[in-house]
């Protein structure tokens, strides 16, 4: 249902305004000088430090964009910051926050990083899936929002690839299983609050 859909677009974009303050942590460490090294297998040079807050300032620009469409644009919400505070998020997308920030605290960059991938990849998937029927679709901007930026599921993998030899492999698939389930979970946030308000009637 399109209200269902909104529920979750405004709910999603108000857990873009919550990545963007944690990246921009992230981004501040990492310029600082400031990783965990004892989570890579080799201290990392100047040079992929200067990579990694290239990659950050890139990701926050778009969350940012997508912040503003979804609140000031599409939603016609005046004083987004201050509305995005107010917002209660479900739980699912909550956690998610959380376990982000305890990445960014914890862990070396490089594994924050693989955390985006489960998002980038499904929402691609799903865009990509649903494109012949965007004609008239009330969500064709989303759709055309995600496939607007062909590269940026690229970028996510070229820098993971980079490194491959150097991360701990359980630890990266543990991340990456962990942030896909957080999309499910996400993805469900209507049929999750359908289910509660059964409970509760």
């Amino acid at each position: 249902k399109p209200n269902d859909c909104a529920k979750y677009m405004i709910q999603d974009s108000v857990y873009c305004c919550n990545l963007i303050t944690i990246y921009t942590r992230l981004n501040e460490s990492t310029a600082a000088n400031e990783w965990h090294e004892s989570t890579l297998k080799r201290p990392e040079s100047d040079e992929s430090k200067r990579e990694m807050e290239e990659f950050l300032d890139m990701e926050i620009r778009h969350l940012s964009e997508y912040f503003e469409e979804g609140f000031r644009e599409k939603y016609a919400l005046v004083g987004s910051d201050q509305l995005a505070s107010l917002i209660a998020l479900n739980d699912s997308f909550r956690g998610c926050i959380e376990s982000k920030r305890e990445l960014v605290e914890k862990y070396n960059p490089i594994y924050t990083v693989i955390s985006m991938l489960p998002c980038s990849k499904l929402w691609r998937w799903i865009a990509r899936t649903i494109y012949e029927r965007r004609e008239n679709n009330l969500y064709a901007f989303w759709i055309d929002e995600v496939l607007s930026d062909p590269d940026g599921l690229t970028r996510i993998e070229n820098l993971i690839n980079k490194y491959s030899n150097k991360v701990d492999l359980d630890l990266a698939n543990e991340i990456f299983r962990k942030f896909m389930q957080y999309e499910l979970l996400m993805f469900n946030i209507n049929k999750n609050n359908n289910d509660e308000e059964e409970m509760t009637t």
